[in-house]
């Protein structure tokens, strides 16, 4: 992901096909935040219902064991996959509430197959994201674009998974605030945020400088880290990406010829791609 740009990354669990199984993922996943050069938010991740017990049985074990766990191992945000097949409005708002009381920030996959109400829940737990929202309808989009919950949007697996646009310019026209994302998982492997700018820009039909934004300080705001990362101000840390390209302007047209320069990360340089000197 480096060689892509990125150097703050939010991976979410989700995957276990039990609770056990499920535990042990939060644990790797802590685990590989504390190793990685990448600096790694951790999301707990209710992803989806567990055949082999009630809703009921499910919530009390997700409870007790995986949320005081991802709390000790610095955890931030909890999350929930919320649509047909999955978790039901009023079981993503029992799962994201149980988060929240203990301090865990909600966050909501939301409208990615279908409508059934999971922005709703979002939107009343005041989520710092919502992610998807390719099923959402236009009064939905008018509300999330008066608040400070971020949009995010995923165009390769809108593409390859879902088969439907989000409202991307709809959101973008009424100024909410729009973050991409690679959206890597089982179903589609994208690690690559150059890749997913320029689907920003080709099928979000989000101007360029708009896609750079929704990748760096919309991202960064998402994940409560503005001012820190996502931008150069004073008092951020000196991630920064250099592009050997003319102009921002040409993001969405160098479809699969990455032009990153180098990488660098808290002031020092991590990738060297096309012979970076860097003088201090």
């Amino acid at each position: 992901m480096l060689e892509s740009g990125v150097t703050t990354v939010e991976i979410k669990t989700g995957y276990g096909i039990d609770i056990e199984s499920e535990l042990r993922l939060v644990e790797t996943l802590a685990y590989a935040a504390r190793n990685s050069t990448i600096n790694i938010v951790s999301t707990l991740l209710a992803h989806v219902p567990l055949p082999i017990i009630d809703f009921k049985a499910f919530l009390d074990r997700f409870e007790r064991i995986l949320i005081p766990r991802a709390l000790e191992l610095g955890y931030r945000y909890i999350d929930v996959f919320c649509d047909k097949g999955a978790f039901s409005p009023s079981e993503a708002r029992a799962i994201l509430a149980a988060g929240k009381s203990r301090g865990l920030i909600p966050r909501i996959h939301a409208d990615e197959f279908s409508y059934i109400g999971c922005s709703d829940v979002g939107l009343e737990l005041s989520a710092s994201s919502l992610d998807h929202l390719n099923h959402t309808p236009i009064e939905i989009v008018d509300r999330i674009s008066t608040i400070d919950s971020t949009a995010v949007l995923a165009p390769s697996t809108a593409i390859a998974t879902v088969g439907r646009k989000p409202p991307s310019r709809e959101l973008l026209e009424r100024g909410a605030i729009i973050a991409i994302a690679t959206d890597h998982s089982p179903s589609l492997m994208n690690l690559d945020m150059v890749a997913t700018i320029d689907l920003a820009v080709n099928y979000l039909s989000l101007p360029p400088v708009n896609a750079i934004a929704a990748a760096t300080v919309n991202a960064a705001h998402s994940l409560g880290l503005r001012g820190l990362v996502g931008s150069l101000v004073e008092g951020s840390k000196a991630d920064i990406v250099l592009w050997a390209q003319p102009s921002y302007r040409w993001f969405g047209y160098l479809m699969r010829r990455s032009p990153i320069a180098c990488v660098i990360k808290d002031g020092v340089l991590v990738k060297n791609i096309r012979g970076c000197e860097i003088q201090r």
